[in-house]
């Protein structure tokens, strides 16, 4: 499963997109901000390339 996405990533995105894919198992909430944690981030933006369908 992991590959599969990775190799869905890399296909979608190319080999050279500077995105690093990380598949994690848990709680997603608990999850997200473990990364951020991990990483020293202080916001996190979650969403999709939709966004005229939802105005908030």
């Amino acid at each position: 499963m992991t590959d599969a996405a990775e190799d869905f990533v890399e296909e979608t995105l190319g080999a050279d997109h500077e995105i690093t894919c990380m598949i994690c198992e848990g709680i997603q909430h608990h999850e997200l901000v473990a990364r951020a944690n991990e990483d020293g981030d202080d916001l996190l933006v979650i969403g999709d390339d939709d966004y005229a369908a939802d105005s908030r």
